[in-house]
């Protein structure tokens, strides 16, 4: 395709730990799973893969979505379709071959030349698909993909379409080199519940077990305190209660010594 200046939605996606796939046959097999994810999704999304423009980055994929294409669809539709197709894939594979994505959604101006495409909106897709929090997100994820939108792309679309669930997103701050941007992070399928504010943290998965944990020790002192404070006041005798034990058995527990 001839590159073309021009605003682009852009979509980068990266594979989740692609170093464990240390044999060529593995790797291979995992870039050909993602676009073939891909093409599937765009395809059932109704964006057409044929007229955007990619670029592969070894672990992953730049797409860039013409602006003549309505980008509600990437919001609406293909944060669904991806999950669902990168299942179809997983499913018939070994676990250790299975793949999980990172996938970042913003829109930009780009230049092209001969050698690609550059432009501070692709840098800063780039960023927010490598971000701390969208990592984290994953990570925690029992899904495939972990998706983070740009705050311009949220603004402009997320937020005015139902089917995008904009409620489950949460809001995140991504500071990466030069990056300091407010940004905002879904996961498909393994969505987060629908918040009341915009303010609302990302649900901590850990937080209930160690909830747990607390409330357990807080039992077991509270119990050893009670034992100390109330049992406790039977089963250690006061000094004035050993004297009167003493009184009546005779005075002295053992006999003198000669």
């Amino acid at each position: 395709m001839t590159p073309a200046d021009g605003h682009y939605a852009i979509l980068v996606v990266d594979i989740k730990e692609y170093s464990r796939f240390t044999s060529r046959p593995t790797q291979l097999g995992a870039r050909k799973g993602v676009y073939r994810a891909l093409e599937t999704a765009f395809d059932r999304a109704g964006v057409p893969w044929e007229k955007c423009i990619h670029e592969d980055r070894g672990d992953g994929v730049l797409v860039l979505i013409p602006g003549q294409l309505s980008k509600i669809p990437l919001a609406a539709s293909l944060p669904h379709e991806l999950p669902r197709a990168l299942r179809e894939h997983n499913d018939v594979l070994p676990e250790y071959e299975r793949i999980q994505l990172r996938v970042a959604l913003h829109a930009g101006e780009v230049a092209g030349d001969s050698y690609g495409y550059t432009g501070t909106a692709i840098n800063l897709t780039f960023r927010l698909v490598n971000s701390v929090p969208l990592r984290g997100a994953l990570d925690k994820s029992s899904g495939v993909v972990a998706l983070v939108v740009s705050t311009w792309f949220y603004d402009e679309v997320v937020q005015h379409h139902a089917a995008a669930r904009p409620k489950s997103y949460r809001r995140v701050f991504v500071e990466d080199k030069e990056t300091r941007s407010d940004a905002w992070i879904s996961r498909p399928d393994d969505p987060y519940p629908d918040r009341i504010s915009d303010d609302d943290p990302i649900p901590d998965r850990d937080f209930e077990e160690r909830l747990s944990i607390s409330s357990e020790k807080t039992t077991r002192v509270s119990s050893c305190s009670r034992w100390l404070g109330d049992g406790a006041r039977g089963a250690i005798p006061s000094t004035s209660t050993m004297s009167s034990r003493r009184s009546h058995a005779g005075g002295r527990r053992h006999p003198p010594r000669n």
